[in-house]
């Protein structure tokens, strides 16, 4: 799926999305930049410009193992 966000979105508005869309299950799954590859995981309220994903970028989402693995 292709998804537009502003620059000053936040890393919360971008996995509420997801979960909206039914792309991931809530708290399941992290997102990560494509290259070089790091989370996203640590601060959901990190706007996309300060994560350095603006003006574009691709987002992976990875699914979490299950609580307790």
């Amino acid at each position: 799926a292709v998804l537009t966000f502003a620059a000053d979105a936040t890393v919360a508005d971008v996995q509420a999305a997801l979960v909206t869309r039914g792309i991931g299950e809530a708290g399941r799954f992290e997102l990560r930049t494509a290259f070089p590859a790091r989370s996203l995981r640590d601060d959901p309220a990190l706007t996309l410009a300060e994560a350095g994903l603006a003006p574009s970028a691709t987002l992976c989402v990875r699914p979490l193992p299950p609580a307790g693995r």
